[in-house]
């Protein structure tokens, strides 16, 4: 809930002589015990001796909904999430959009995917027995979803699997472990091949983002540049660029429900971010139980950091609200603590314990990603035209039922349904895979922005 979420922005007042006492106390308390309350201390003495770093910090911060481990491990460790998706495709799909990618890359590197290996996890290049890996795996040609040929990968992919309780290719166990090598190809593009990385983020189409994964150069017999670099003479780049627009139509508004999903539990994506049905990132600002252990896990990581003078999950729809339009706009994974540091330190929260976000706060952290604001008013017109222009709206509303709180909450505007309802995106604890009536969210709505890219 956030107090003042409704309240228009203010001049800067000068604190008075209690408010100097509390800032500074709240600052000396910051200093010993660390930035996040609920992370003041964990591990040691403070916790039975297998108890994991989350279940300390439930422990200590008193989260009253925190589903507990029982000592399974923190967040991070391998068997703690699941994949969701009806096929290898979608499950890679959701994968790459939990790690904030947006739909256009992603589809763009499944589509490689599936020309490697139809995201096969066994596949071994001329049909090998993906059984007799490893060790056989080194020289055998390419192996898994990317296909991974050389020595050096090979080793590296093997030895990921390994300390993680992963025997690739292990009959008794999970051959060819889908969730470990999405896990090893994210980390190899975000440190060998961060440049392609970003190249695929900067694509404008998923078949263009397939061409940057690839390789978009030719360099002797080899494509280059890219993450799989083919002979050229083989490259298919017609193929793979069909393969990620097709997935791209295929998945985008089509993420399954948890009932529906068929599910690979022996990974782990402890960062997910929560994902709508539309491949819209979501990020929840305290730890809620009605939600999947996932999403709880990655809300932990900020709910207790400092808001000003509070915490993300007691005042921060604000900064929860832009971290979503930023993270969602710009294809950046921008979370909640970042925008509540950033917002705190440029005058978007009043100087009183805990209070929440003033108005200024969609043209404050907003610019500061590179990110346009217009104040909208209470108009569904001016609503509707920014987000059929490919932009998203913060909303404030206050004395209400949800998607708003009675207290005052920011919330994302998303889209605009077939039949004139809108979706949102919320940090609280709220479905956001319902849509609204403009009449039902305009009876409480107090302003609106409209953010875009500049």
């Amino acid at each position: 809930m956030n107090r003042l979420a409704t309240l228009p922005a203010k001049p800067a007042k000068r604190r008075n002589h209690w408010q100097r006492i509390s800032f500074v106390l709240t600052s000396l308390v910051t200093i010993l015990f660390g930035s996040g309350g609920v992370y003041a201390a964990t591990g040691g003495s403070d916790c039975p001796k297998n108890m994991s770093a989350l279940d300390c910090s439930s422990l200590i911060g008193n989260w009253v909904d925190w589903v507990p481990d029982n000592g399974s491990g923190s967040c991070g460790d391998l068997g703690t999430s699941t994949l969701q998706g009806n096929s290898n495709e979608q499950k890679a799909f959701n994968f790459f959009i939990s790690q904030g990618l947006s739909p256009i890359a992603a589809a763009g590197i499944v589509g490689n995917l599936k020309e490697e290996s139809q995201v096969d996890p066994t596949s071994v290049q001329g049909g090998k027995d993906s059984a007799t890996i490893p060790p056989s795996i080194y020289d055998s040609g390419g192996y898994g979803i990317a296909q991974w040929t050389s020595y050096g990968r090979q080793k590296n992919l093997i030895e990921y699997a390994q300390k993680n309780g992963v025997q690739l290719g292990d009959p008794s166990g999970v051959p060819g472990n889908l969730t470990v090598q999405l896990e090893f190809l994210w980390q190899e593009a975000n440190n060998s091949y961060s440049t392609v990385l970003q190249h695929v983020k900067a694509a404008a189409t998923p078949g263009d983002a397939a061409t940057q994964w690839m390789g978009p150069n030719i360099t002797g017999a080899d494509r280059s540049g890219g993450f799989e670099n083919p002979l050229a003479s083989a490259a298919h780049e017609d193929v793979r660029r069909k393969n990620a627009e097709d997935i791209y139509k295929a998945n985008i508004g089509s993420t399954p429900t948890a009932a529906a999903a068929a599910t690979d539990t022996t990974g782990s994506s402890c960062a997910a971010a929560d994902v709508s049905t539309d491949g819209f990132i979501e990020y929840k600002q305290c730890v809620y139980r009605q939600f999947s252990k996932a999403v709880q896990q990655e809300s932990a990581q900020w709910a207790g950091k400092p808001y000003g003078h509070s915490t993300v999950c007691a005042a921060g729809c604000g900064p929860s609200s832009m971290a979503m339009i930023i993270t969602n706009l710009t294809g950046q994974r921008i979370t909640p603590d970042v925008t509540a540091a950033y917002g705190a330190a440029h005058g978007t929260q009043e100087a009183l314990p805990d209070s929440g976000s003033l108005w200024n706060i969609a043209d404050v952290v907003g610019s500061h990603w590179g990110l346009k604001s217009k104040e909208l008013g209470r108009s569904v017109t001016n609503i509707n035209t920014v987000l059929q222009a490919g932009g998203l709206v913060l909303a404030t509303g206050r004395d209400a039922p949800d998607p708003f709180t009675v207290g005052g909450h920011f919330i994302v505007i998303r889209a605009l349904t077939s039949n004139g309802e809108w979706m949102t995106g919320n940090s609280a604890g709220f479905d956001s895979s319902k849509p609204y009536t403009t009449d039902h969210v305009m009876a409480y709505l107090r302003d609106a922005w409209g953010l875009t890219k500049q």
